[in-house]
């Protein structure tokens, strides 16, 4: 595993997870149908951040070789005592099968994201545009371009071998796309992963791109104390996506819009972020914050400081928003 203390990832990701991660079950079978576009389950999202802190950052696209122990070990889960091991420390088979669910899931369910970008580079440019204009953008595809078990290099791989030598673990049986595994011999010793060579472009530079966000390693810390709170996670990464330390007199009720947080229960989500703001800063994420009440027009405003372990000062690879920046915005009605 990775000694880096830091990992960046897409800034796409980390603007579209609220609304391609969510607490709705979609049916793992279930790929992406034309007006029938379901979410994948929230844990996935945390399993695409460990991908990317796992990512050689001198070679982004380069396919990732990993375990699903090291992913267990990246995403902070807690090991459990095993009496058949002689009461040895391992992981349970349930958060085993946690991993693989959430990887095939990736690999197989098709997400289509379409909008406007306010900031981002433009084919052809070097820098990021930062003006009132409208960039498209349109992603359909799977965040796992590739999934592929690895076997040690004198066993014969699965995708070489005849159908009746292999079986297609996957769960997504209506998929095209195969997770196969040999039927006999030796267990496979690795995986082989690769993220969609489009959800890297903020690591290489390739056009088009909006960036990346540098995120410490002690978000996973946050993630193992707080596992099921994604009201939480959800602002954690945008507090750690603004690109300014401090953020002042911000509409929360625009932060909750903005986060995809149920906006019809006003009383509880605005608790909700505010319940959020104190984790993060009983966890050293930010230095202070502050939550106003109503004021006569009816808005509750937020400000933060991030503290400095938590203040990635790189402004080249991250931009500098407000509630509105990065998001897909809507067409002008005419």
């Amino acid at each position: 595993m990775t000694n880096r203390k830091t990992f960046k990832v897409d800034n796409q990701i980390i603007e579209w997870g609220p609304k391609i991660f969510s607490l709705q079950k979609r049916p793992t079978e279930q790929l992406y149908l034309p007006g029938f576009d379901k979410p994948l389950p929230p844990f996935a999202e945390w399993v695409v951040y460990g991908l990317y802190a796992l990512i050689d950052p001198e070679n982004p696209t380069a396919p990732i070789r990993t375990t699903p122990t090291e992913l267990l070990e990246v995403l902070e889960f807690a090991r459990d005592v095993s009496v058949a091991l002689g009461d040895k420390e391992t992981y349970s088979s349930d958060q085993y099968q946690l991993i693989n669910e959430s990887l095939d899931l990736l690999y197989t369910v098709e997400i289509y994201q379409t909008g406007y970008w306010k900031n981002y580079t433009p084919p052809g440019e070097k820098r990021k545009k930062k003006d009132d204009k409208r960039y498209p953008y349109d992603f359909r595809g799977r965040i796992l371009s590739n999934y592929t078990l690895i076997y040690p290099p004198d066993v014969t791989p699965p995708n070489l071998l005849p159908d009746d030598e292999v079986e297609n673990i996957s769960r997504s049986k209506y998929s095209d796309f195969q997770i196969l595994k040999r039927k006999e011999g030796p267990r496979p010793i690795g995986i082989e992963l690769t993220l969609d060579p489009r959800l890297v472009n903020g690591l290489t530079g390739n056009d088009p791109n909006i960036g990346t966000t540098t995120l410490p390693h002690k978000i996973f810390e946050i993630r193992k104390a707080f596992p099921k709170n994604q009201t939480l996670k959800r602002l954690l990464l945008y507090v750690l996506r603004q690109a300014n330390q401090t953020m002042k007199n911000q509409d929360l009720d625009k932060l909750a819009k903005r986060l995809d947080l149920d906006t019809r229960r006003v009383t509880k989500t605005r608790s909700d972020l505010e319940r959020g703001f104190e984790i993060l800063r009983d966890y050293g994420v930010v230095a202070q914050f502050q939550v106003n009440t109503e004021d006569t027009s009816g808005k509750v405003k937020y400000s933060f400081t991030k503290s400095p372990d938590w203040y990635m000062d790189n402004e080249s690879d991250q931009e500098v928003l407000g509630d509105h920046a990065g998001e897909e915005e809507k067409k002008a009605e005419s």
